[in-house]
Order: C-alpha cells, then structure tokens, then sequence
C-alpha cells in the first residue's frame, strides 16, 4: 500500500530541530517522504510548501552527516588493522632474532632441542595467526576489489543522480520563476517573503551541492581503503533507491504543476478581468466621491458664511439690546418720581373697580336667589313649559354672569397683588437709595477685585485697563457730585439734575440754559421751601429720590463693568472659534 503524506505532522516539525530527533523517527519520515506518489497540492498555501522542501533538505543534510560518520568510523578501523599488522610483523622479527641467537650460542643439545622445541611451537602458533592474518587480509583484499567495483559503480550511480538533481533544481527554478509571476499578481507583500524565502533555498541548494561535492572528493580519496566502505555501500544503494523513487515522485509532482500552473493561468485570467471591472467601478465611484466631495465643500463654506453673519447679527442684536438696556434704565429713573403716585391712583381705581363688581356679585346673588325660588314655586305647582324653559335660561344667565364677576374679582385681587409688588418694590428701591455711600463701596470693592483677578499680560489688558481706568474716573465723578447734592441739600439749595441721552453723568439743568439760570434758581428754592413748609413728607421723598438715582448710577457702574467684561471675553471667544473654522 502507498503511504499517505502526514501534511499536519511534516508541518508541525522544525527543520533545525530534526537533528535532536531519534534515527527511527527519521528515518520513518524519509520513508514517508519517499513513498508517497501522489502529492494533493491543489488547496495548499505557498509557505507550507516551502516548509516541507525545507525539511526535506534538512532530511537530507542529516544523511550527509550519518554518511560522513560511517566514513570516519571506517578510516578508524582500517587504521587499527593496520596497526595490529605491524605488531604481527615486528613479534615474527623478534622470534627469528631470538633463534638466531640460540644457534650461535654455545649451549647444550638438551636445552637447545627444548628451546627449539618452545621456539618451533612458538613459530608454529604464530604461523598460524600469520596464516589467519594473511587470510583476513586477502579475504579483506577481495573485499576492496569489489568495493572498488562497487565504488565505480556508485560513482556512475551518483553522476547519473546529480543530473537527475540538476533537472530537478531547473524544474524547482522554472516552478518558483512561474509561482512569482503568480505572486506579483496577487500581492508584493506575499512576493517579497517568498522571494526572500526561495533565496535561502536556493542557498541551501547550493550549500547542499558544496557539500556533496566535498563527499565525492572524500569519496575519491577513499578508494584505496575500500574494504572500510561496506556499510557505505549498502546505505548509498539504500539512498540511491530512495533518491530514484524521489525523482520518479518529483517527476510526477512536476507533471502535476505544470496541471496546476495551467488552471493558475486560467485562474489568473479570470482574476485579471475581474481586476479591470474592478478598477472601472473603483473610477466611477471615485467620480461620484468627488462630486459629492465637492458638493458637501460647497455647503460647508455656505455654512461658514451664514454662520459668520449670524454671529454678526448676534453682535448687533446684543448691541442693540445693551443700548435699549441703557435707555430703559435711564427712563426707569426719570419715571421714578411719576411712578409712585401713579401706583397709588391705579391702586384706588382697583378698588373702586373691586367695590363695583362685589355689588354686581351680591345683585346678581340676589336674583339667583329670587330665580331659585321662583323655580322652585313653578315645581311645586307642577307648571312646565315656556315657563320653566324661561326660568331655566334665566338661571344659566345668572350662573354665567356670577361666574363672570367672580372671574373679574380675581383677576382684580391678582392685579391688587401684582400692584402691591410693585409698591413694595417701589419702597425697597426708596429704602435702598437712603443707604448712603454703600453702592459706590461696593463698586470700589468689585474693581479691586477684578483688578485682582485680571493680572494677565500687558498685551491683554490694554483694553481693560482703559475701560477700569475709565470707570474709575467715572466713580470719581460720581463721588464729587455725591459730595456737591449733599453739599447743597445742606445748605437748602436744591439743584435739579437730569441725565443727557448717551452719557452716565448726572448734569444739572442749569448747565442745559444758562440764560434761565437765576430764575429757575429761585423757582427751584420757592419750590423746595414751599415743599418744606406745606408738605414736609414730599420734600423727604425728593430727597429720597435723589439718593435713590445716586444709587441706581452706582448699581448701573457695577453692571456695565460686569457687561463690558463678558462683552470682552465673548469676542474673545468668537475669535477663537473663527480662527478654529478658518
């Protein structure tokens, strides 16, 4: 039966590692690889292909090795038989010098006879071994003659195997030059590494024919010992059968490669049209990829666009909302003094609306009631029709009405209450500008602490600096005219002050006409000394008030330092966004 190739088994094995394995193991894979016929290559990668030839060389640098040794252990022999031979012929020297001396010796008959006969007995023992020698030595020279025989032989054997060796080399170059054609089809990685790997089995090749070179020498050189080559001999036919089987299976395996290098050429065909379909649809995606590319690269810049004149419609609204800010605030402190009084006649006018509609409710109660009754005088006396029908449309008309004027008494009562927070507001805005220099504290407690937190670079800080060195004369100013109404509430001249659209600054109208100056100085202290005389409370309250605009200036400083900041670090912050787009 043929053997089956062990693909798993020779694939698991390492080629430098053979040499620690035992001879049986060895040689069974020898055995293995020799007997095998058929090869199933079809399914089978590259690499473990090249595995196994590498192990087979490996195999085979094994048995160069066992060779070489068998050689060595027969020169060791040859030597030791010549060494016993010069022994023989030096003890046969010895003996003939010792019957020389005997005969020339004077010595008696009876001892000579004796020693002739130990020295003839001697001879006769040593004849005999020289009689066995000489026959192992002819036996041994038959033995080289047809060791030499067998040696010319072998030699034959051995030029006809290394041509069949070449073939096969130039059948393994026409293989691998065909398997990278197949690879630079397929992948230049793959090429590359199996490249690199048919170089160094190639050099293996090379080294393996050094190698049987330098035995065919050592071969040459052995021809005159030839009776040590026995063992040679038998394990060379041995290799030889091998090898001829090899190369009948390498023949066949070749005949198989061409089969399978004309389905690879086919197959690669096939792939190579595949590929040109594949480059056509990879073209036209590409066109469309760019395309698209180029559409979305339009959008984007459309988007940057509307975004950067969002981001400026957002600064002129913010701008725009800052200044309504500003003029709200400053109409909120003319209003001030108007507002109270307002409240207060909006807060009658309630209640006389409150008054009117409790009436309406206790009317419209009354007739519910008279309504109930008469329904209910109409049920006990059993009367239906257009009456009841009346009665009852009169009832949903009432019902709607009360609910009608208690829908308005509540939303009296919530407006009572709306306006009476508006009045406790009113008052805590009163009591807060009575509170004297603690706005202008505070606000010189915020710019320290700004100033504190704001220690960056000098280059970053022009701008703060500037708008810091500007409150701060702004708050100056404000103190010296703080300083200037207290001046003049206490020495009763009470000046009129107003705030000019687009600045902060309080000015008094005096400085608004000059010309009107004198008598409006006097209606201005007639006014202020017929408030204090007749109505007392109403010149506190103009006091109030001037305080009170004195600290809503100073809570406006606080918050336009707060705004300039933010303002700042948001465009700031733009900047970096639109360097970050950019």
């Amino acid at each position: 039966m043929e053997a089956i190739f062990e693909w798993d088994r020779v694939l698991s094995l390492d080629p430098p590692a053979l040499r620690n394995l035992k001879k049986d193991k060895v040689d069974m894979i020898v055995d293995m690889f020799i007997s095998t016929k058929e090869w199933d290559i079809e399914g089978k990668a590259p690499n473990k292909i090249i595995h196994i030839f590498k192990v087979f060389q490996a195999l085979l640098q094994i048995k160069n090795y066992e060779v070489c040794e068998t050689q060595s252990l027969l020169e060791k022999v040859g030597e030791e038989q010549v060494k016993t031979e010069v022994k023989l012929l030096a003890k046969v020297e010895m003996l003939e010098q010792r019957l020389q001396r005997y005969s020339a010796a004077e010595r008696s008959q009876h001892v000579a006879d004796l020693e002739t006969d130990e020295l003839k007995e001697q001879l006769e023992s040593e004849q005999a071994e020289l009689i066995k020698s000489i026959g192992k030595i002819d036996r041994e020279k038959s033995k080289r003659k047809q060791l030499a025989r067998e040696l010319q032989e072998a030699d034959t054997k051995i030029s006809m195997l290394k041509q069949e060796v070449r073939q096969y080399e130039q059948t393994i170059s026409e293989t691998e030059e065909e398997v990278k054609k197949l690879f630079r089809i397929y992948g230049d990685d793959l090429n590359a590494k199996s490249g690199q790997l048919l170089k160094s089995n190639k050099k293996e090749l090379e080294e393996c024919s050094d190698k049987l070179q330098e035995t065919e020498s050592k071969n040459k050189e052995l021809q005159n010992d030839k009776v040590r080559l026995i063992n040679l001999l038998q394990e060379s036919e041995m290799e030889r059968e091998r090898i001829i089987l090899k190369l009948n299976y390498v023949k066949g395996q070749i005949l198989e490669t061409d089969q399978t290098l004309d389905w690879l050429r086919t197959e690669k065909d096939a792939a190579e049209d595949k590929f040109r379909n594949l480059k056509k649809d990879i073209y036209s995606m590409t066109e469309k990829f760019d395309e698209i590319a180029a559409d979305a690269s339009e959008r984007v810049q459309e988007c940057k666009k509307m975004l950067h004149e969002k981001e400026h419609v957002i600064f002129e609204q913010q701008r725009i909302i800052f200044e309504l800010k500003h003029d709200l605030q400053l109409a909120k402190i003319d209003l001030t003094d108007s507002s109270v009084g307002v409240l207060h006649q909006a807060i009658e006018d309630r209640d006389k609306t409150i008054d009117v509609l409790c009436e309406k409710v206790e009317h419209y109660t009354k007739r519910i009631e008279k309504n109930v009754q008469a329904f209910e005088q109409q049920e006990t006396k059993g009367k239906k029709g257009k009456v009841i029908c009346f009665l009852e449309s009169q009832l949903k008309d009432a019902e709607q009405r009360a609910n009608n004027a208690e829908q308005a008494l509540y939303q009296a009562k919530v407006m009572i209450k709306e306006k009476n927070k508006e009045v406790w507001k009113v008052s805590d805005i009163l009591r807060n500008y009575t509170a004297g220099t603690y706005g202008l504290n505070s606000a010189f407690k915020d710019l320290e602490r700004w100033k504190h937190k704001m220690k960056v670079k000098a280059s970053d800080m022009e701008p703060l600096t500037t708008a810091f060195n500007h409150l701060e004369m702004r708050v100056k100013d404000l103190m010296e005219e703080n300083l200037d109404v207290k001046n003049m509430q206490k020495e009763g001249h009470a000046k009129e002050f107003y705030i000019p659209k687009g600045h902060r600054r309080l000015k008094p109208k005096e400085e608004d006409d000059k010309t009107e100056q004198p008598t409006r100085d006097l209606g201005a202290r007639h006014k202020t000394k017929h408030l204090e005389r007749h109505n007392p409370a109403e010149s506190q309250l103009d006091k109030d008030v001037t305080e009170e605009q004195e600290k809503h200036l100073k809570v406006k400083i606080r918050d336009s330092v707060q705004e300039t900041l933010t303002l700042e670090s948001k465009r700031r912050i733009r900047q970096m966004n639109v360097q970050q787009m950019s």
